[in-house]
């Protein structure tokens, strides 16, 4: 009889070091929940995040080669200028005269003049190649077809984002849920562990009862931290589709 009376006097004393130890740790979280940055998270509008995913390099660099596209057709538009060859020139200068004379009876006599003058020529034609004046219509058609390409190829992308968009949000949204649902069963489990080691103390259920509710908080806290791993992942997603930043605003 002693004997049975010494085990569960262990019995309680260690249930109550445990049950001390385990409310200081599952208080915290308890409490950590209602102000968890996750389960508080507000998403920003789809409208909102479709512009911002506007800067998206692939985006930019569609953009540069549409510019680049544009410039290559107004040079075609105006090639037809290459058949005209306009052609001047300027010179100014002094012309100088050297002459000498001489005879038998007198030493050679040296002359020289000299006078400033100036030459200018202007000139203008035209050579027209037969091949690339009438292929030059199909250039220009050439030339116009590849801007709507990347056009079409920039709306093609921007509705690719879009879809990519949306269905990260719901995941967002889904795993909030979870994530919410999560938080309940966690603070009602760490309420129905605490209620069954005060009656475990006080002997109204037995060991096995408590372990029950033990491994029914540990699973409702595992549960949670899994969906809140899961929102985080699918917030970081949508960040970096959308280019927005919408944790630790």
């Amino acid at each position: 009889m002693v004997n049975k009376l010494l085990i569960i006097l262990l019995s309680c004393t260690l249930s109550s070091t445990l049950w001390s130890q385990e409310t200081n740790l599952y208080s915290i979280k308890a409490e950590n929940i209602a102000d968890d940055e996750l389960i508080n998270v507000e998403l920003p509008p789809l409208d909102e995040l479709f512009e911002s995913a506007r800067s998206n390099p692939a985006v930019e660099i569609f953009k540069i080669r549409q510019e680049q596209e544009a410039s290559s057709f107004k040079t075609e538009k105006r090639s037809w200028l290459k058949y005209f060859r306009i052609t001047a020139g300027y010179q100014y200068g002094s012309v100088g005269v050297n002459s000498s004379m001489s005879t038998p009876d007198i030493a050679p006599i040296y002359t020289s003049s000299g006078s400033k003058q100036s030459w200018y020529n202007f000139g203008a034609g035209v050579s027209i190649p037969l091949d690339d004046l009438f292929d030059r219509v199909n250039r220009i058609k050439r030339q116009k077809l590849l801007m709507k390409q990347t056009e079409m190829e920039i709306e093609k992308l921007h509705d690719e984002q879009k879809l990519s968009i949306i269905q990260a949000y719901s995941d967002v949204q889904q795993n909030l849920v979870v994530l919410k649902t999560a938080a309940e069963s966690v603070i009602f489990a760490n309420a129905q562990y605490k209620s069954a080691e005060n009656d475990f103390i006080n002997g109204r259920v037995t060991l096995g009862d408590l372990s029950k509710d033990k491994s029914a908080q540990a699973t409702a806290i595992a549960t949670y931290e899994k969906s809140r791993a899961q929102l985080n992942s699918a917030l970081l997603r949508l960040e970096v589709l959308s280019k927005t930043k919408i944790l630790n605003k």
